[in-house]
């Protein structure tokens, strides 16, 4: 891989990891499309560390609170922020490591991406509920509901984010809560992630490789902070519907290539 590579994958990342797009599905399908020779998963768990670290950086001080109030002496564990945000991890944490990620196929792909971007398309248009819930309002059913829902995102395609913020929007929270409530839970999530990827790294390939391993982590890093101080700026400017739209034609294009 060279250096150009691992920056566009940097990039990539860093703007597919936190917009409900895909991140997995954009770093299966770009190096296919381009005809690049398939990177190593040690790259890509850089990749998504320097998504993990934009993403403590930005929410540092909600973590950092999220984490005093839940060890506080006064604060029942099950009644906690953390027990809630440790709801919402369980599931995919547990079905990831027993069954993993879903299949890479490009067709199957397009079709998580079309599906869940008709969903993210009547959830921003329609009210299921009414959207007045704040991050504060999280509550233990919502954290288990929003933690089931995830499991989907172990399928390229489908999106953490998109799934997530989507089922918290629908429970009715609003749109930049339920962001927030998404971010966070992803910076646990990746936290679990990278202690467990980077206890199973294959030093060789780290040395062999570091240059374009630097150069992927570090444009990751940059984007990713890049990404998540637009996108707070500007979210309430933003139609949630037009990521679903960009998902469906993305999964209609995808359709169209690899049939």
């Amino acid at each position: 891989m060279s250096l150009i590579q691992a920056t566009i994958l940097g990039i990539v990342q860093g703007i597919t990891e936190l917009l409900p797009i895909s991140s997995s599905a954009h770093l299966i399908i770009i190096p296919k499309f381009a005809g690049w020779v398939e990177h190593d998963v040690i790259f890509d768990i850089f990749l998504h560390v320097g998504s993990f670290l934009a993403l403590l950086f930005f929410f540092g001080r909600k973590i950092n609170k999220i984490i005093k109030s839940t060890i506080a002496v006064k604060t029942k564990f099950s009644q906690s922020v953390g027990m809630k945000y440790l709801i919402i991890l369980i599931p995919v944490a547990l079905l990831g490591l027993l069954v993993g990620q879903g299949t890479q196929n490009p067709k199957y792909i397009a079709i998580s991406l079309i599906t869940i971007g008709f969903f993210m398309i009547y959830i921003s248009k329609y009210n299921i509920l009414p959207k007045n819930k704040t991050y504060a309002d999280l509550s233990m059913v919502d954290a288990m509901i929003i933690g089931l829902l995830q499991t989907l995102s172990l399928f390229p395609g489908v999106s953490r984010s998109g799934i997530t913020i989507s089922t918290a929007m629908a429970l009715g929270y609003k749109k930049k809560d339920a962001t927030e409530i998404s971010f966070v839970a992803a910076v646990f999530l990746l936290c679990g992630i990278t202690i467990v990827s980077l206890a199973s790294l294959r030093s060789n390939y780290i040395w062999g490789n570091l240059p374009v391993i630097l150069t992927g982590f570090i444009s990751s890093f940059l984007v990713s902070l890049l990404t998540l101080h637009i996108l707070f700026k500007k979210i309430n400017k933003i139609p949630f519907g037009i990521f679903g739209v960009y998902r469906i034609l993305l999964g209609i294009v995808l359709l169209v290539i690899f049939s």
